[in-house]
């Protein structure tokens, strides 16, 4: 990869951040309750936050353009097409799934411009 088309990728790495740190925020300001998080196996909680923060950023940003993405999350099953919308076992509150299909959205624009080699 050359340096200009890494640049490029961490400018657009960094706009889908932004992107996603409003509905992060809803999730935990929603004060995250036992059906909206589990705890693994290594007793560290997983939250609704975690698996969609990592399916965004692999299948909707990433994975097309740099191949596999390695993340703490890999394991879990995202389901943001269809509702109801889950993340693993958890079932992603309705008031959620307007914010997340906009996202969804927003996330496409941002990995438009992205143009390296796939």
């Amino acid at each position: 990869m050359a340096k200009g088309e890494l640049r490029q990728l961490l400018r657009i790495c960094r706009r889908a951040c932004d992107e996603l740190a409003p509905i992060v925020r809803l999730i935990y300001m929603r004060q995250v309750s036992s059906d909206e998080s589990t705890k693994k196996a290594d007793k560290s909680h997983f939250t609704m936050a975690d698996g969609l923060v990592q399916h965004l950023l692999q299948d909707h940003l990433l994975r097309k353009h740099v191949g596999d993405v390695v993340g703490e999350e890999d394991d879990t099953s995202v389901n943001i097409m269809t509702t109801p919308y889950t993340v693993g076992d958890l079932q992603v509150p309705s008031i959620l799934w307007g914010s997340l299909d906009t996202l969804v959205e927003k996330m496409k624009e941002t990995h438009n411009p992205l143009s390296l080699p796939g």
